[in-house]
């Protein structure tokens, strides 16, 4: 398993996450229009720490996103 993080933040300083142990969630609000689309694009960016012994080839993974409408 390779350990990454993901970020808010292109300077890669605050942890995306569920807003406990120092990370920070998304947050965001928006009046939906009737009968309109509305679309919200969010920025994720990711580093993978140097020095973990992996072999070579691809790895993937599904970060869960949990959306709350009021």
């Amino acid at each position: 398993m390779m350990a990454y993080s993901l970020y808010t933040n292109a300077t890669r300083s605050i942890i995306w996450g569920d807003g406990t142990e120092g990370s920070q969630k998304i947050s965001d609000s928006l009046t939906l229009v009737l009968l309109g689309n509305v679309s919200r694009s969010y920025p994720v960016y990711g580093s993978i720490p140097a020095g973990q012994m992996l072999t070579p080839g691809s790895y993937s993974d599904t970060p869960t996103v949990t959306l709350t409408y009021y």
